[in-house]
């Protein structure tokens, strides 16, 4: 027997989120009246579709779900030998389309209905995995970041009803939404710049407790926003992973509800997940902040800065020495960058960084010796390299540890007095960056961070500390308790200023590349 099932009053739609607010209003739609019999005895019959929530999902940029040719349905019935059957509907043609694409009619072919048994209608027909009713939500894993794709082939609706006493379709029906769209915006977080035009992957990943759920974009390189469907969340983890190029951007939210039949547009300020392409970088947490890099005449080569002001980067220039960069506004940045092999000839003649007020500081350090080349660069050559380079002797350095974008050290080789009294009496640290060199040399740690009063967390994965005065009042006058992270099996550590203090917790770490921490922000998601 074939019957048809026409599906009306595809309502309007709210965007749930900060791009648009609109009001919806659930429009009453008769049937149409009862179709002639065809002359081959089949039986056609209509039936009312609609959504049961006026806040719904949207599947176009004004906010509204319809119809369009090559759609179908999927209707999963219970035939008279008791046999659960998956039925296809024809594909949807234009001319079965009316209302602004808000009403329109599916035929289907069933065999032998049983009157008063469960009835299932999917939308789309591909979401219906078999002839269970299960959905196939595998499909979900693999999408291509386009609204139009998920309108056509993941956007889950679902109705449940039964036959009527004379095994027909329910006079109507009404299909809800079952699952999640997020609109996501992605900017790189240093440079306030949209990503969806130079990566190639986007990754979300869901942890209830019990499962991970994870979702890969196949993304080619465009204007974003970029669209995922998902299944519901409730107050979990999310992960949100791009790829670009060889490095990827990361962040974890932790206890977030995204409610099914609902769309979320969502903006992500996604962090490098390792910082090495990130000149060295000082942000603005204070308005009418000034920066300061007083060079000394070792550093004979230029040192080029650019900044970050009024939402625009600046181009790189050349940068003359003793020069206040001002960062008017919070969250206004200035980089520097150069080629030189150190930046101090000794402990009374060095270069130094100055910030009127506290900033964020983080990047690469390595960008002041190789300007070009930096990012994977790992070896020092000159001694004094960085010697007092944000020494706070004055009260003039105020520089503070971003877990979200933190500084790299990446040296593995070093030489001697490479960082002595590199960050010496800055106070507001608390983090210091990574050391993951292995061997020490000659005074390389000397009196490093001698009176960061506030400093509470280091990792060094050194396993050689032999070398003269290499860690000599390296943790003097630091926090009075704190986390010492070091190389797996390392037990040369003395207890101490030169050493691990006193009161501080020892662990160990695998000792895989720089270990970072990544702050958990709560997003606007509705």
């Amino acid at each position: 027997m074939k019957k048809n099932i026409e599906y009306l009053s595809f309502t309007a739609i709210v965007l749930v989120g900060t791009l648009m607010t609109a009001c919806s209003v659930k429009e009453e739609v008769l049937p149409e009246a009862p179709r002639p019999i065809p002359q081959d005895g089949l039986v056609m019959l209509s039936t009312t579709v609609g959504f049961e929530q006026s806040e719904t999902r949207a599947l176009t940029a004004d906010g509204e779900k319809t119809f369009a040719a090559g759609d179908q349905i999927a209707v999963i019935y219970t035939n008279t030998s008791d046999n659960t059957v998956k039925a296809v509907s024809e594909v949807l043609t234009a001319d079965k389309i009316s209302a602004g694409g808000k009403s329109a009619t599916f035929y289907v072919e069933v065999s032998n209905p049983k009157a008063n048994s469960d009835v299932i209608y999917i939308y789309p027909a591909s979401m219906a995995a078999d002839d269970s009713g299960t959905p196939d939500l595998d499909a979900l894993s693999v999408q291509d970041g386009k609204l139009e794709s998920i309108a056509r082939n993941l956007d889950y609706a679902r109705f449940e009803g039964t036959l009527t006493a004379k095994a027909e379709l329910p006079a109507s029906a009404t299909l809800e939404n079952q699952l999640t769209i997020c609109e996501f915006t992605l900017l790189d977080s240093i440079e306030d710049t949209d990503l969806s035009s130079s990566i190639n992957e986007l990754k979300v990943q869901v942890n209830d407790g019990e499962w991970f759920y994870i979702y890969t974009v196949n993304w080619i390189p465009a204007a974003g926003p970029i669209y995922v469907a998902m299944r519901p969340v409730a107050d979990n983890s999310i992960t949100v992973t791009v790829q670009k190029s060889s490095v990827y951007y990361q962040k974890t939210f932790t206890d977030k509800t995204l409610a099914a039949n609902k769309f979320y547009p969502i903006t992500v300020m996604m962090p490098l997940q390792t910082m090495q392409e990130v000149p060295l970088t000082f942000e603005a947490t204070q308005a009418g902040t000034n920066v300061t890099f007083s060079i000394n005449a070792v550093a004979s080569n230029p040192v080029s800065y650019r900044s970050f002001t009024g939402g625009a980067w600046s181009s790189w220039a050349t940068y003359t020495s003793g020069t206040a960069i001002s960062l008017a506004e919070v969250g206004d940045k200035v980089q520097f960058k150069g080629t030189n092999a150190r930046y101090a000839s000794s402990n009374v003649a060095f270069s130094h960084f100055t910030c009127s007020k506290n900033c964020k500081l983080y990047g690469n350090i390595m960008s002041l010796i190789n300007a070009s080349s930096f990012a994977q660069l790992t070896s020092l050559t000159g001694e004094y390299a960085f010697c007092l380079l944000f020494n706070n002797r004055q009260g003039d350095v105020n520089v503070l540890s971003d877990p979200d974008k933190p500084l790299l050290l990446p040296a593995t080789t070093l030489t001697r007095s490479c960082y002595h009294l590199m960050f010496e009496k800055c106070s507001s640290l608390t983090a210091a960056p990574v050391l993951p060199a292995p061997t020490l040399v000659d005074n390389c740690y000397d009196m490093m961070f001698w009176g960061c009063k506030n400093l509470n967390s280091v990792t060094c994965l050194a396993t050689d500390i032999s070398a003269n005065d290499c860690t000599f009042d390296w943790l003097s006058d630091v926090a009075s308790t704190g986390t010492f992270t070091k190389a797996p099996g390392m037990t040369a550590w003395t207890t101490g200023a030169d050493g691990i203090p006193s009161g501080w917790t020892a662990i160990g770490t695998d000792g895989q590349g720089a270990l970072s921490n990544y702050e958990t922000d709560n997003l606007n998601w509705d």
